[in-house]
């Protein structure tokens, strides 16, 4: 028995068997693994007992099965029959423990569910050494990619890295002569990967020992795929549209009764046993409400809700009771009731339907697999990522992953996440690929995250490697995406440009000048700034609301992809470049107004102030568009035309704001004028009659600062 199919015995549990386990004594072995403790008297034990494993499953022959898919390689039936086949085992096989702290166990997936997909993709019985005949046809890899873990070592080099996020891991780092340099260590969140081997990712020592690189870096894209035989280029292809599809409609969907009849089985309606009550995680609750929510609705102890809690917090989601539909809902409403003013979200669905989606999370982590042990395999792979389902729909599959996100939870988040780092992000064309639907989806990805009560993993997390990772383009494509939208679903357009057509350029540079992503990102804040203003200045309150506090404080996160845009300032612009820059910033001057004059404050006398008003959000926003305005003058301050229309476009707005400003409070004199006269070394000049002591006044003057700037560094042209 491989070790994803054996038991965790990993709780302090010792357990040994003194007989060899065969296909007669297997339940018998299982049984006695599960039970649990004589003494234990858990009260989320199901009510349902294991399920005795029936001959059909424990004489199964997956080689045999295998065997007869590859037979049926011609026939436009195999999804079909994958599909009962999933339809009859998948629920058999992924069931639930009799205590649900202890999740899912699994039994003989390899043999029944995963062993037929090697055998119908390599071709053959010999699984081992097929893997080792493709691995063979692989050339020694130039760059790493090494997907970063959890609290995982990552180091950064002062002296070479474009910027501070790019990282590298700990194998590359001491095979390279960044050791020797100033370089800092830190721990990575997960998520990312390491740069090793990416050109535009380090001023010097581009690749370490491991990642030397060869003479024929610049192979085409053809060539690599020709390297795999034809017959399993087919198989391959024809298998990951299967499992693809598979994934998507398991996965990417609000409605149970949505997926196909074909994997229904009996026990998906009508009056049994095995429906499940799902708990799923949000971060507005804490773990005591949610410990107390628990022992009220199923009846648990302080240490069980304890350990349910962590695994809703670790995975996203849980099963928290396991019954009829009344036991399954009578739990689902005493959460409902028990937490009015922000529901915890607590779902119903049939125990086969959650064994599929946790099937099709597993699908995730093979293809993976799969895709690390041929660059030909992982550029099949993308093609399908790319391709329609629905001829009718033009959204591809990761379309629909990324606008599928307020559906999914934690850890199927991550398993996609993971993905499409692993497959778009380690080619350069590819990832401009991603990008492309990454930005015209943008509005619609970052809604989504803002509404999600589930902070901490997002796609929106591909954003900084999105738009800190240059690549190549070439002005060729941008003027075929511009005429044909159905580019973007042809892979064989990318796959046929060779890489010396390409020039080298900043993927971000090509985002602001093909895909207008500067206004993009801004408009997408600015729709979240509309609620918070008052006489067209932002007003924040200390709101009891915790659900409106939460999606403000997550839309400020976009600012983050604005300084990730900007960060690096091209040395060449174009017309293009200038004209969708200054439409960026035109847009961000908007959300500069909202922020000029907000907060304003006069000085109380004569009374306490009991209350503080609410200034730290007001604060930290202005903190998080430090650095974009640094940047944006950076960009101006190598460009003279560029220049020009922002000191413009600055002076635009800094007059539209003293035009609309209310200054009837500045009124001192009988004349009504706001102006009062003065001297200042020897300089007679005019200003606003300002009295400290009673008038309202706010330090948030962000175009001011702006216009100073831009006047500086159109001194310091002047100049030189």
């Amino acid at each position: 028995m491989d070790d994803a199919d054996s038991i965790d015995l990993s709780d302090n549990d010792e357990f040994m068997l003194d007989v060899e386990i065969t296909a007669a004594n297997v339940q018998d072995a299982i049984n006695m693994a599960l039970a649990d403790d004589d003494n234990s008297n858990s009260n989320l034990t199901t009510n349902v007992d294991l399920p005795q494993l029936s001959d059909e499953l424990i004489n199964f022959d997956g080689n045999k099965f295998g065997e007869e898919l590859l037979f049926k390689i011609d026939n436009d039936n195999i999804e079909k029959i994958l599909y009962q086949h999933w339809k009859t085992f998948v629920p058999q096989c992924y069931i639930y423990h009799t205590n649900l702290i202890k999740g899912i166990i699994e039994q003989r997936t390899q043999e029944i569910l995963f062993r037929p997909l090697d055998i119908y993709l390599y071709g053959t019985l010999n699984t081992d050494d097929a893997i080792q005949i493709i691995r063979s046809y692989n050339k020694k890899s130039t760059v790493c990619g090494h997907l970063f873990k959890s609290e995982e070592p990552t180091y950064f080099c002062r002296d070479c890295c474009v910027d501070p996020t790019c990282v590298l891991c700990t194998d590359c780092f001491l095979q390279s002569e960044h050791r020797k340099h100033r370089y800092k260590m830190n721990v990575s969140a997960g998520g990312g990967y390491c740069d090793c081997g990416d050109p535009e990712a380090w001023k010097q020592n581009v690749h370490c020992n491991l990642h030397l690189p060869h003479d024929d870096n610049n192979e085409s894209a053809d060539d690599i795929l020709n390297r795999l035989p034809s017959d399993l280029r087919l198989r391959a292809k024809n298998l990951f549209n299967i499992l693809l599809r598979f994934i998507i409609k398991l996965l990417c969907t609000g409605n149970y009764q949505d997926i196909p009849n074909e994997l229904k089985n009996e026990y998906w309606d009508g009056d049994h046993k095995n429906y499940v009550t799902i708990l799923f995680n949000d971060e507005v609750h804490t773990y005591d409400q949610v410990i107390h929510v628990l022992s009220r609705a199923i009846q648990c102890t302080k240490q069980e809700g304890h350990e349910l809690a962590s695994l809703v917090d670790r995975e996203g989601r849980t099963a928290i009771r396991i019954g009829t539909t009344e036991q399954c809902r009578d739990v689902q409403q005493t959460i409902r009731i028990r937490t009015a003013d922000v529901p915890l979200k607590c779902e119903i669905y049939p125990n086969s339907f959650i064994s599929l989606q946790y099937f099709a999370q597993k699908l995730l982590t093979y293809l993976q697999n799969i895709i690390e042990l041929s660059d030909g395999f992982r550029r099949i792979f993308c093609e399908c990522e790319i391709e329609c389902d629905d001829e009718l729909d033009d959204i591809t599959r990761t379309e629909k992953a990324l606008l599928s996100e307020k559906m999914l939870w934690k850890s199927a988040r991550s398993a996609l996440h993971q993905i499409f780092i692993n497959s778009f992000f380690m080619d350069s064309e590819w990832k401009k690929t991603f990008a492309i639907l990454y930005m015209k989806n943008y509005s619609t990805v970052w809604r989504n995250f803002v509404k999600d009560p589930d902070e901490y993993v997002s796609f929106t997390d591909l954003s900084v490697q999105v738009y800190t990772v240059p690549t190549l383009c070439y002005p060729m494509i941008i003027r075929h995406y511009r005429t044909d939208f159905s580019f973007l679903y042809r892979a064989d357009c990318f796959l046929r440009l060779s890489v010396q057509l390409f020039t080298t350029n900043s993927l971000a540079k090509y985002l602001i000048s093909s895909h207008n992503a500067f206004q993009t990102i801004v408009d997408s804040f600015l729709e979240y700034c509309q609620s918070k203003l008052d006489h067209g200045k932002l007003l924040f309150s200390r709101t009891t609301n915790a659900s409106l506090q939460h999606e403000f404080r997550r839309a400020q996160s976009i600012l983050y992809d604005l300084k990730y845009l900007l960060g690096v300032v091209p040395q060449e612009y174009t017309v293009e470049l200038r004209e969708n820059f200054l439409n960026g910033f035109r847009v961000f001057l908007q959300l500069l107004s909202y922020m000029h004059g907000m907060d304003k404050v006069a000085r109380q006398v004569g009374q306490h102030v009991e209350f503080d008003p609410e200034w730290e959000t007001a604060f930290n926003l202005v903190i998080k568009i430090q650095s974009i305005i640094s940047s944006i003058l950076d960009w101006c301050a190598q460009d003279k035309e560029l220049l020009l229309g922002a000191y413009e476009a600055t002076g635009l707005a800094l007059a539209e704001i003293q035009k609309t400003s209310d200054i009837s409070h500045l009124i001192k004199d009988k004349n009504n004028s706001s102006i009062v006269k003065t001297t200042v070394n020897d300089l007679k000049v005019d200003c606003y009659a300002y009295d400290v002591a009673k008038d309202p006044i706010s330090v948030h003057i962000p175009v001011v600062r702006l216009f100073v700037g831009k006047i500086l560094i159109k001194e310091r042209k002047t100049k030189n």
